[in-house]
């Protein structure tokens, strides 16, 4: 058996009076009564109090004027093996109270006459926003213009983080992490969070529950993590993981790479050349504005490429592609696929099983392998559209009326590879093949 043990260090509620600073000693609290040394702490308040650092490691907290109900901290300390641990310190403000850690004889401070928000032992905690999406929350955390961590707990809560590189945590509960300025981490753990990361080149996790989360400025990493998640990159070329669960990504602009995970997920690249894969489920795919490179891989995908010259791939299973305008690649890969090109000058090449391909407007080219399958092209014209025969040669290659159709066949094992729907084998010339 393998012990491993961590600073024990205890959540603490701290009382005091209305407009009546109180000091606190945050080391004194070791649970398996190991000497402790106060390594930091992160001011995760939601009133506007002002917490200070004074001499001996002693921390005191001022509460905003008038200011009745509770504020928060977290802090971190290690013990003499060296682990650390992370407590929450809850100051209670109220009018008629009777603790042994108030001293009324403490004067409150000027407000004037503290640093607000830069580096340093001071740090103004500034009232946040009401939440965009949770409205229910009952605690509200700040981190400072200088960077930090800030903390939720296991209730519905509201994360900020103002200017800084900042790491948001959400815990449990339905929780709002807005990273302000800066390339912040925000983390929303365990409920149904919003979370938006704002300026800066961030990194955001949804963790557990339906989270709705934005990029918005910057190159962001996003994770939807589990469950059926919305995520926005917004602006910035930004990479985007829904993971688990039914999601719904949107690069937004700038050149996104977008990853859909498990299950059936809708994947939008919007503006930009993007990247998008479906991975695992039944994914609808929509390359949007500009030149996008979309790929179904497993199960039965919808594919679209919008506007721009895309590169679809359907990868395994019966997928359907659609090129949209421009000139557009598309391959149907494995499974018995279904490839419209649409308007512009299209290259569409089934791949593995019984493909059904249809070029749309424009001078379409057909690929052709003998794969052991036959596919169906449905708008062949000749002398616009071509065959393309990359493993084959001219002396190999038959075309031969059935029906009002066109069979083009191998010619020694007279094995059918494509069939022209529609039209008369004698209007086929050698003009309409490529060797």
């Amino acid at each position: 058996m393998i012990n491993i043990n961590v600073a024990n260090t205890n959540n603490d509620i701290v009382r005091t009076r209305i407009n009546t600073s109180v000091q606190f000693q945050p080391l004194a609290n070791d649970s398996q009564f190991e000497p402790l040394s106060f390594v930091s702490f992160e001011t995760v308040g939601r009133n506007d109090g002002i917490i200070s650092v004074e001499e001996g490691n002693i921390l005191r907290y001022t509460p905003p004027t008038n200011f009745e109900g509770e504020d928060y901290i977290f802090y971190t300390a290690t013990d003499s093996l060296g682990n650390q641990d992370t407590a929450l310190v809850t100051f209670v403000v109220s009018r008629l109270i009777e603790d042994p850690n108030i001293d009324p004889t403490v004067p409150v401070p000027n407000p004037e006459d503290l640093l607000t928000g830069s580096e340093g032992s001071t740090i103004r905690l500034p009232a946040l926003p009401t939440p965009i999406v949770n409205t229910t929350v009952s605690t509200r955390a700040v981190s400072s213009d200088a960077g930090g961590t800030a903390f939720g707990d296991p209730d519905n809560n509201s994360v900020v983080g103002l200017n800084g590189n900042d790491i948001l945590v959400g815990f449990e509960g339905d929780d709002n992490l807005i990273g302000g300025s800066g390339n912040d981490q925000l983390f929303g753990n365990s409920g149904n969070d919003y979370i938006e990361g704002n300026a800066g080149d961030d990194l955001a996790f949804g963790g557990q529950g339906n989270d709705y989360i934005i990029g918005d400025a910057g190159d962001d990493i996003i994770s939807g993590e589990d469950n059926e998640d919305i995520i926005s990159g917004g602006d910035g070329n930004d990479f985007l993981f829904g993971n688990r669960g039914l999601d719904r990504i949107d690069g937004g602009r700038g050149n996104d790479s977008i990853f859909g995970g498990q299950d059936a997920d809708t994947l939008t690249g919007s503006f930009g050349n993007d990247i998008i894969s479906g991975e695992r489920g039944n994914d609808t795919i929509q390359g949007g504005n500009e030149d996008d490179v979309l790929f179904g891989n497993s199960e039965n995908d919808l594919l679209d490429g919008s506007s721009g010259n895309d590169i679809l791939y359907g990868g395994q299973n019966e997928d359907i592609l659609y090129g949209g305008t421009g000139n557009d690649q598309l391959y149907g890969d494995m499974g018995n696929d279904e490839l419209y090109g649409g308007a512009g000058d299209d290259t569409l090449t089934g791949g593995m099983g019984e493909d059904t391909l249809t070029g749309g407007d424009g001078s379409d080219r057909f690929t052709v392998v003998n794969d052991g399958s036959i596919d169906i092209i449905t708008d062949f014209v000749a002398g616009t559209d071509k065959l393309s025969f990359p493993t084959l040669t001219r002396d190999l290659i038959s075309v031969i009326d059935s029906n009002g159709n066109t069979l083009v066949q191998e010619f020694t094992t007279n094995t059918t590879l494509v069939i022209l729907s529609g039209v008369a084998a004698n209007t086929i010339t050698v003009g309409d093949l490529v060797f």
